[in-house]
């Protein structure tokens, strides 16, 4: 029976994440802010969310692994806080920030002593590093101006969805690929997803405070020059 369930919840995990990683390449090569962003927006958070709570379940019962149980929690705290970002009260001083990525950080530092891994050592200790930039970030952001949440509140959720849309991408690599391979292919979508991320953060931002104009601003300037 239990070799049934866990048969199952791996074709949910697999399905779910296929289905996430490709509508996440989507949206991030389509117009941003729009009504049609917003909505697949909140499709790929629920399949995402199936794909990390059917992993999450997979390391906690059937296959007890402390990396792929971190990075569950790494997904699931960038969609979290991919989401929370648009919003941040009080610059990002309430409990519902610090404490998550406290217990992300607290996570990261467990992974770290944990015996029993999966992957290699090297995938395992990128998926640390990620944990501690994210959280760190996350818990030193309160000690910033309110102002700065103008520009940061759009370039974080820029960087929190494209990193994990990076995060799903890296596992992928490291699942399918040899193993002789897994290690430097998922290292290598990771850094380039980080890259991508941090671009698309430094365009959301300048928008955000008006540096860089809009499509739609740019449509209307160009028809005036024509006339």
């Amino acid at each position: 029976m239990q070799d049934h369930l866990h048969a199952l919840n791996i074709t949910l995990h697999v399905s779910a994440g296929v289905a996430a990683l490709l509508l996440g390449l989507w949206q991030l090569a389509a117009p941003k802010g729009t009504s049609a962003h917003r909505r697949r927006g909140w499709l790929l958070m629920g399949l995402a969310g199936a794909s990390v709570a059917s992993a999450a379940l997979g390391a906690l019962v059937f296959r007890p692994r402390p990396d792929l149980l971190a990075v569950s929690a790494l997904v699931s705290y960038h969609l979290y806080s991919g989401w929370r970002s648009l919003r941040l009260p009080d610059g990002g001083r309430r409990p519902a920030d610090w404490i998550p990525a406290l217990l992300l950080l607290t996570a990261a530092v467990a992974l770290r002593n944990a015996d029993g891994t999966h992957w290699p050592a090297a995938v395992v200790r990128s998926i640390g590093i990620a944990m501690v930039f994210v959280s760190g970030y996350d818990l030193i952001r309160t000690a910033f101006p309110r102002p700065w949440r103008r520009a940061l509140n759009p370039a974080e959720h820029a960087w929190h969805m494209c990193a994990m849309i990076g995060a799903l991408a890296s596992v992928a690599a490291a699942q399918q690929l040899p193993v002789r391979t897994a290690a430097q292919s998922s290292l290598g979508v990771s850094i380039a997803f980080s890259l991508l991320a941090t671009g698309l953060a430094w365009r959301a931002a300048r928008k955000a405070v008006g540096v860089q104009p809009s499509a739609a601003l740019k449509a209307r300037l160009k028809t005036d020059r024509e006339l």
